[in-house]
């Protein structure tokens, strides 16, 4: 899905650090594949994961998209032309994901770049589970959250935003992702439970980001 912006959208975006997008997306079976994805590597089956906590569920959500190829496609192909737009960049790189299990018991507020282990974050984007009926309803502090299930909500990395209010607004599964620069580094962050997930592919603090692991976009005209 190859998208051109408007002025007023791209201006929207400057102007509050977030925009939300309606693009007819069925977030359904991406969040089928997700919570597969998320049992096979906690070892249960999908009618057990209930068992397990948000703590546990969280600690094993990070960079699903490397199992997942719906969320592959969607995230470098269809969604990268907004994220350049957006970011204006003309080259990005994909930088991880979270996976958010409803009632993980966050402490406070704070911007989505402090989650993670990488330094030169982007852009962020956030999609809500599909409910039915919906229960979104949009909220008017820090950042709502995307106020249909499907839509999509884009937002600079260092947007604070009200997390222990996220989690409960609905209390629901959230998918966050992230965007980096081409030249983004790994770091220590001892706040990220994934900090060390890297290592598994032979990163080091300090590293750059490898395109073996985390694809570079090109620039789509």
């Amino acid at each position: 899905m190859k998208s051109i912006l408007t002025e007023q959208q791209t201006a929207f975006f400057t102007q509050n650090g977030y925009i939300e997008f309606e693009l007819g997306l069925d977030s359904a079976p991406l969040f089928e594949g997700v919570r597969k994805a998320l049992s096979e590597r906690l070892g249960v089956g999908q009618e057990k994961m209930g068992r397990k906590t948000a703590i546990e569920i969280y600690a094993a959500g990070r960079d699903v998209w490397r199992t997942v190829p719906s969320l592959h496609m969607l995230l470098l192909r269809k969604l990268s032309p907004i994220a350049q737009t957006l970011s204006g960049k003309r080259s990005l790189r994909f930088g991880c994901d979270q996976w958010i299990p409803a009632g993980y018991p966050w402490e406070k507020a704070g911007p989505s770049k402090d989650l993670f282990s990488i330094q030169g974050l982007a852009l962020g984007l956030l999609i809500g589970a599909p409910q039915s009926p919906p229960t979104y309803r949009s909220h008017l502090g820090l950042l709502p959250l995307p106020s249909k299930p499907g839509n999509i909500l884009f937002f600079r990395p260092n947007l604070i935003l009200d997390w222990p209010e996220l989690a409960s607004n609905p209390s629901s599964d959230l998918y966050l992702a992230a965007y980096a620069l081409p030249n983004a580094v790994y770091v220590q962050n001892p706040k990220d439970p994934s900090t060390n997930a890297l290592k598994q592919f032979g990163y080091g603090f300090g590293d750059l980001l490898r395109n073996e692991f985390h694809p570079l976009i090109p620039y789509n005209n």
